[in-house]
């Protein structure tokens, strides 16, 4: 039996609780008996880390995690809501501290996004938001803001910038804004020790947040998708990584610089008449 002993040393058993007078039981092989056991519940149960760790561990810990997985703390004494630490709950040597680089307006990721999947419409008229546009009446056109030196009534006009959509990415966005564009570190750590430092710019989108790359940073975006950064990125976000992925390839399709490389070429330059025509023309 001393054979058989060795090689059920490090088994696992997936074994019935059975009725047993008012508790249960489970049967295991003759050779455990003396010995000291341990009997869990398996149903929904994450999967924990075991030494030896290493980064490749931590990409599929977060690449099978989800926001619902991490519980946010943000630090007492801080004046920045998004800074703190993200506990991962099945195992709490496994956190995510975030720290603010620096404060954004969101200008450097419409500055990428502008003639891709944002555009900028100059000098509207009023009759062209009316056809174009399901925000915009003829009732907003002859509303009275003002009077003229004469007397005469000042009615409303549009805004001379309009940012405009791609509908490519209009799915995923409630408005072209960026809502804000900061940079944080994200650093992922394992008992305090940490394992890797990824950069983000915060983008707002509908149904959460996307986590932008600094694009320059790797070489393609098969190569993003494949780092622990992107695993980062969907472990934490709300957003679907569905839409995330697909921001990502409209991205790319439209000349995002990976490692630095954009390709002005592949910007769309639409005419006053196209961003009209092809476009969601944002409310302002």
């Amino acid at each position: 039996m001393a054979n058989q002993r060795e090689q059920d040393e490090h088994s696992e058993f997936e074994k019935e609780v059975k009725e047993f007078g008012n508790g249960a039981h489970v049967t295991l092989p003759g050779e455990y008996v003396g010995e000291t056991v341990i009997v869990k519940p398996v149903a929904d149960e994450k999967p924990t880390l075991h030494p030896p760790i290493t980064k490749g561990k931590i990409k599929s810990t977060l690449t099978d995690a989800t926001r619902e997985d991490f519980t946010f703390r943000t630090r007492e004494d801080d004046n920045f809501p998004r800074e703190g630490e993200y506990q991962y709950d099945s195992d709490l040597r496994l956190s995510i501290d975030v720290e603010l680089v620096w404060e954004g307006d969101g200008h450097q990721i419409i500055e990428e996004e502008t003639g891709r999947v944002v555009h900028q419409l100059h000098d509207a008229t009023s009759g062209e938001l009316v056809e174009h546009t399901d925000w915009w009446t003829e009732e907003d056109a002859q509303r009275v803001v003002g009077k003229k030196e004469d007397g005469s009534d000042i009615t409303a006009s549009p805004e001379p910038v309009l940012l405009c959509i791609d509908p490519a990415v209009s799915d995923l966005f409630d408005h072209a804004g960026v809502g804000y564009g900061d940079a944080y570190r994200y650093s992922v750590k394992w008992n305090d020790s940490e394992i890797v430092s990824v950069m983000f710019c915060n983008r707002m989108a509908k149904n959460g947040r996307f986590y932008v790359p600094f694009w320059e940073n790797y070489e393609s975006l098969e190569q993003y998708q494949s780092s622990i950064s992107y695993a980062l990125a969907t472990a934490i976000s709300k957003t679907p990584s569905e839409e995330y992925d697909q921001y990502l390839e409209v991205m790319t399709k439209r000349g995002i610089g990976w490692n630095g490389d954009a390709d002005p070429a592949a910007t769309r330059n639409l005419s006053h008449h196209e961003k009209l025509e092809e476009t969601i023309v944002c409310r302002p």
